[in-house]
């Protein structure tokens, strides 16, 4: 498998559309913005790699269970609607390059 292709498949595509409603001098203004954006599946600390960091923060979420469901979509390695042990596994597994 190439490297564009694992990249492809660790990436996900999310759809984020942010929507404001305001007054000003009497006036209404409505403003709304759409966007795709690519997660990078594991990267939740956002500096751009997957490392033992990022391991150790979803290991943090599922052992506290702050990130229910898909409230982070990017840590959610296996795809099943959670971040759960599973996910820190995967992760795991990219950070040190096992296959």
């Amino acid at each position: 498998m190439s490297y564009l292709a694992v990249l492809l498949l660790l990436a996900r595509l999310v759809t984020v559309r942010v929507e404001v409603q305001y007054e000003l001098n009497g006036a209404r203004w409505f403003i709304a913005t759409e966007t795709t954006i690519m997660l990078r599946t594991g990267d939740v600390t956002g500096d751009g790699k997957v490392t033992l960091l990022d391991v150790l923060v979803i290991l943090r979420w599922v052992l506290d269970g702050q990130y229910p469901d898909l409230q982070r979509p990017d840590a959610d390695f296996n795809q099943n609607g959670r971040a759960d042990i599973g996910d820190a596994v995967l992760c795991l597994r990219q950070a040190i390059g096992a296959r």
